[in-house]
């Protein structure tokens, strides 16, 4: 596991972002580069921003992030939801959709909406 981590340092690390809303898409692009001209966010650190296929409480959702993914490996899948209010609800939704991808996507639960931070 340590390997694992010291290799991943060396050579970056890849993360596949998931957001719901169709703004969220550039929104967390502006917050990335900030991030990276802040010297916040290392340069080998990649991110690829990419809106969620489809509605958050979907069956077929768990399949078309996994084709979204494109058969490239990634280190990190984190998905990015509205909470509308309720946040268990919202991570529920989402996350009874996953079994297969449980183990490797986190998903964070923004409060109240994207919306709202624009």
């Amino acid at each position: 596991m340590e390997m694992q981590s010291s290799t991943a340092s060396r050579e970056g690390t890849s993360i596949a972002l998931f957001v719901e809303d169709t703004y969220g898409v550039d929104f967390y692009r502006v917050i990335l580069d900030r991030l990276r001209d802040n010297g916040l966010l290392p340069s080998r650190v990649k991110v690829r921003v990419v809106r969620l296929p489809s509605r958050r409480c979907n069956p077929g959702l768990e399949s078309k992030i996994v084709a979204r993914l494109g058969g490239r490996h990634y280190d990190k899948v984190v998905i990015v939801v509205d909470s509308d209010f309720n946040p268990e609800e919202a991570k529920r939704s989402v996350a009874r959709h996953l079994r297969k991808l449980c183990g490797i996507v986190k998903l964070v639960v923004v409060d109240p909406r994207h919306e709202a931070w624009l």
